[in-house]
């Protein structure tokens, strides 16, 4: 899904290099454990949403460089649908796995 610093770095691409001061903030403060970074490894299909398939690399290069930046743990997912969503699974597991507050956390969803 779009988060603040996925936004940041459209807003960097497409508008000449121009991030609003309070996104640019935002976007650097919030972090997630992880992120998944999804390769340009399959056919482009344009959408509503999709353009510019000829900057496929410009732009898969603009996320990667902004992880590195700043530091953010990220997850390269690659080949066919199934092998990418099996990688995030086992990523996913992994992260639960050392989570020791998900009970707390669960059980304020029953509230």
């Amino acid at each position: 899904d779009t988060d603040l610093l996925e936004t940041k770095v459209y807003s960097e691409e497409y508008y000449g290099g121009f991030v609003d001061p309070t996104l640019d903030k935002v976007a650097v403060k919030n972090s997630y454990d992880l992120y998944f970074l999804t390769n340009i490894d399959t056919p482009w299909k344009e959408d509503d949403l999709r353009d510019r398939p000829e900057l496929r690399q410009k732009m898969f290069d603009a996320f990667e460089n902004t992880l590195k930046k700043y530091n953010r743990p990220y997850l390269l997912l690659k080949g066919d649908k199934e092998t990418r969503l099996q990688t995030a699974i086992k990523a996913i597991d992994k992260l639960i796995a050392k989570r020791t507050d998900l009970d707390s956390f669960s059980d304020s969803l029953d509230s």
